[in-house]
């Protein structure tokens, strides 16, 4: 009886080997496909990362240009106050003269 047990216990662990090696087969393949899945979303995020960082740089291209454009406004702007404050001040030396005689 006890060679029957032994070959029943043998085969037991047979099975249980077998069953391990099922069980770390699926597992392996399950963390190879949500590996996959990380590396697909990671893949994503770059993606989406690199489009967001070319539309930033766009943007301020964009922005700088118009700084710049009104910037020059703003001193065309001041040279045109001064000139009209040097007319506004010849004018006054003027009056202060008196009338022409």
């Amino acid at each position: 009886m006890s060679g029957q047990h032994m070959q029943v216990e043998a085969r037991a662990n047979i099975v249980t080997l077998g069953a391990i090696l099922v069980t770390a087969g699926i597992s392996w393949g399950v963390m190879t496909a949500g590996l996959g899945q990380v590396q697909e979303q990671v893949r994503i995020q770059q993606d989406n990362a690199v489009t967001t960082d070319q539309r930033t740089r766009e943007t301020l291209s964009a922005h700088e240009a118009r700084i710049r454009g009104l910037e020059n406004n703003g001193a065309r702007q001041d040279e045109r106050l001064l000139l009209i404050l040097d007319s506004v001040r010849k004018i006054e030396a003027k009056l202060e003269r008196g009338p022409v005689q």
